[in-house]
């Protein structure tokens, strides 16, 4: 799920990893804008635990060092997600908090908010520890799989509630299946019950409406679902951990229908994504765990200097105060103990190493809907903290709109998203701008960069052809000839403002991610409209 390859450097030593926020450009942004940011963005793809220095927010804003660090320390920065407050912590000058991923199918990344004013501390929750403490051995934990081709591409089908990605096609037969095997973290020893949830997908198919899907775990049938027509079906099956081998999970899903009616079967369904739920010990893995449990130790942290938070509420997360903390010599490292509640999940991690990264980026609000400031023509480009090369591929046809007489703008998609959708990646913020800046004169808009249906980027970057840089709305087409149909891109629902169905604004695509052919196309735009000017004057 991770969208780009990034250098981070840690104490002076550069190493290759896996950036966890959209873009190519610096995860933490230089200020550059007029005077200084009105709030901070923080954008990222995967749950955990953050950790924004305040010399982060200080190069993201413009804002005074000295000033956010009194600021943290003083709890006078509001955090907020979604419009929602959340509770954070103060640690060492920098602001600690827990982050959920984000569950629109449109939003590659979750975005919270950081803006002047009093903010909400974690409260402390102290649990007495009992004597004697007897630590559990083994905790609930998933590993998910998510598929990376997309369903879209090649799927006649109607249903939209299912995710645009898919491992595999297990198409007819009993010997054709789909295998996958998965090695689970720190696997607890013993007999002990699981679970694995898997999503299947049919698409629609005239000869053969009926489907069944067998699943198996290390060779062993721990489930099957059957269904009609199309659709999208989550179930979970239980196995046991013999199934397993060592660490290692083995998922296969064959197809369960009987051999006599495999010649009427041209396909039968699709693997969206699995998890595998098992026991897992409590082991920290780069000095972070997150887990669940009333009486913990959780080993394997590379210094003392460890914190937990329960995060079982994500926006009124508190942090566990009681802990105890012992050195292991033999094994050169630390462990931590605390007692926490039945209902309780946990984040104990290192703030310094065990904590996620975050694109920071300041923002200063425009509001592009305005009186005065809404253009009749809105050509609207991709994220620049994506992309900065559209603005200059699009500004001749800006500036020949302008001589026509249309008050004409480039837009940055994000700064739609900041004012309508609290910054997420939505169609429904670009419609909710079209209808705002109508009133003011709004007509005409364009959009500019690939509307592919992997929005989370599994499977495409932004540098991709076509890469998903400005999202469309998708919905389910029915055919009147045979009644099958299939999943449609419904850019045109953005501009239909009062809700009849119709467009009420002229809406345009350049649908592509290589601003090489965006530039040929505004080049002979222009030509076509300057020459047809010459010959058809009215």
């Amino acid at each position: 799920m991770l969208a780009v390859i990034g250098w981070l450097f840690s104490g002076g030593v550069g190493v290759v990893c896996a950036a966890n926020w959209v873009g190519e450009g610096e995860r933490v942004q230089q200020w550059g804008g007029f005077g200084v940011a009105d709030r901070v963005r923080i954008s990222f793809i995967e749950e955990g635990l953050y950790r924004v220095t305040a010399a982060e927010l200080a190069v993201a804003t413009g804002w005074d060092e000295a000033e956010v660090v009194t600021a943290i320390a003083t709890t006078n920065l509001a955090l907020s997600c979604g419009g929602k407050e959340v509770a954070w912590l103060e640690h060492e000058g920098a602001m600690v908090f827990y982050g959920e991923r984000n569950k629109s199918i449109y939003a590659p990344e979750s975005v919270y908010w950081v803006t002047p004013g009093v903010g909400r501390a974690m409260v402390w929750q102290h649990n007495p520890m009992p004597e004697p403490f007897v630590p559990q051995e083994s905790f609930p934990a998933q590993h998910e799989e998510q598929g990376l081709v997309l369903v879209s591409r090649y799927a006649f089908s109607t249903v939209t509630n299912a995710p645009f990605a898919t491992f595999d096609v297990v198409k007819g037969g009993p010997y054709r299946s789909s295998t996958h095997s998965v090695e689970l973290v720190d696997v607890a020893p013993g007999l002990w019950q699981g679970s694995v949830r898997v999503a299947v997908m049919s698409d629609y198919n005239a000869t053969m409406p009926y489907y069944e899907a067998v699943a198996e775990v290390g060779g062993a049938e721990v489930g099957r679902v059957s269904w009609y027509g199309e659709g999208y079906h989550d179930v979970t099956f239980p196995y046991w951990s013999t199934n397993l081998n060592g660490s290692t999970a083995t998922l296969r899903l064959s197809d369960g229908l009987p051999v006599n009616m495999q010649p009427l079967k041209i396909r039968a369904f699709y693997c969206n994504n699995f998890t595998f739920e098992y026991q897992r010990l409590y082991r920290a893995v780069d000095d972070m765990l997150r887990c669940s449990g009333t009486a913990v130790t959780v080993s394997g942290f590379s210094c003392e200097d460890v914190v937990c938070v329960d995060v079982s509420d994500p926006l009124l997360t508190q942090s566990v105060g009681g802990l105890s903390y012992n050195y292991d010599p033999q094994a050169e490292e630390w462990s931590v103990s605390f007692v926490g509640t039945i209902s309780g999940l946990y984040y104990v991690c290192a703030p310094h190493n065990g904590t996620l990264s975050a694109a920071v980026r300041g923002v200063s609000d425009v509001d592009w809907a305005a009186s005065g400031v809404a253009p009749q023509y809105a050509i609207i480009v991709p994220p620049e903290a994506w992309r900065d090369d559209f603005r200059a591929a699009v500004a001749p046809l800006a500036a020949f709109r302008a001589t026509r007489g249309l008050r004409t703008a480039v837009i940055d998609v994000e700064d739609i998203y900041n004012r309508y959708s609290y910054g997420v990646v939505d169609p429904h913020a670009i419609r909710d701008y079209c209808a705002a800046a109508y009133r003011h004169g709004l007509r005409y808009v364009l959009l500019v960069g690939g509307g592919s249906l992997d929005f989370k980027h599994l499977k495409l970057t932004t540098t991709s052809t076509p890469a998903a840089l400005i999202p469309t709305f998708i919905a389910g087409q029915v055919f009147e000839l045979d009644n099958s149909g299939m999943t449609v891109a419904l850019d045109a629902a953005m501009a239909d403002i009062d809700g009849d169905g119709l467009p009420d604004i002229a809406l345009g695509r350049l649908p592509t991610s290589n601003v090489d052919e965006v530039a040929v196309v505004v080049a002979k735009t222009i030509a076509y409209e300057a020459g047809r000017a010459r010959w058809w004057p009215w």
